[in-house]
């Protein structure tokens, strides 16, 4: 079997909900060992736990994964897509997708059962990524520290999540660029990742009568 692509997830056509294209792009991206834990699944796709959970059971009842026990929390997953690639390609005969024909698919009147696109998929851009996920005077050195403790790290993902618990703790839009540095220079200094940092500090806020200062002031006090 050889190694899963995105083109894989997007061939999957409506077989797949786009909730289920999402968690499934986001295991093939760990290669041929996957086994990330449904927490880091939830950090990368935005969804919480319980989500994943039900995404998973409905990913093993089509047979796209299959999934063992690894230790006592964790899992390995596999993924396959041949089973119900065969399934979609026997009902209709999919066409290639020239490049920029994205507004002759709102004319075709049909739901799509999966595409064959005529252009190889490229790599994202990740210095842009990061750029625009830790702000850009000086990124370059930030994420390069950050990279150097964890090659793997999902700097996007943890900015739209923590992102999302400071707004929902008091700060206002213009807090949260420089919260999320601070965070993030704590992440290069200790290893700690800004999302279980920011939540050992919205455990500790029980009884804080200015949720926003107590916030801001233990995110200062944890880069100092």
């Amino acid at each position: 079997m050889g190694k899963n692509v995105p083109s894989d997830v997007w061939r999957l056509g409506d077989s797949v909900t786009p909730e289920e294209k999402l968690v499934l792009l986001a295991l093939i991206d760990y290669g041929t060992r996957v086994h990330p834990s449904q927490g880091t699944l939830a950090l990368k796709t935005g969804f919480c736990v319980r989500t994943i959970r039900t995404i998973v059971a409905s990913l093993r009842r089509k047979g796209l994964i299959t999934t063992t026990q690894r230790g006592a929390k964790s899992l390995d997953y596999s993924v396959r897509f041949d089973g119900v690639n065969a399934a979609n390609g026997a009902g209709v005969m999919r066409q290639t997708v020239p490049i920029n024909a994205a507004g002759d698919a709102a004319q075709c009147g049909k739901p799509c059962l999966g595409i064959l696109t005529s252009q190889g998929t490229s790599q994202p851009n990740q210095g842009a990524a990061d750029a625009a996920a830790v702000g850009r005077e000086g990124f370059d050195e930030l994420v390069q520290r950050i990279r150097a403790r964890d090659p793997r790290a999902d700097i996007d993902a943890q900015r739209r999540v923590c992102s999302r618990v400071l707004e929902q703790h008091g700060l206002a839009r213009e807090d949260i660029p420089p919260a999320w540095r601070l965070l993030c220079l704590n992440w290069a200094r200790t290893g700690n990742a800004p999302y279980d940092t920011l939540q050992r500090i919205v455990n500790s806020l029980e009884g804080a009568r200015d949720v926003r200062a107590v916030v801001l002031h233990k995110i200062r006090g944890v880069a100092a």
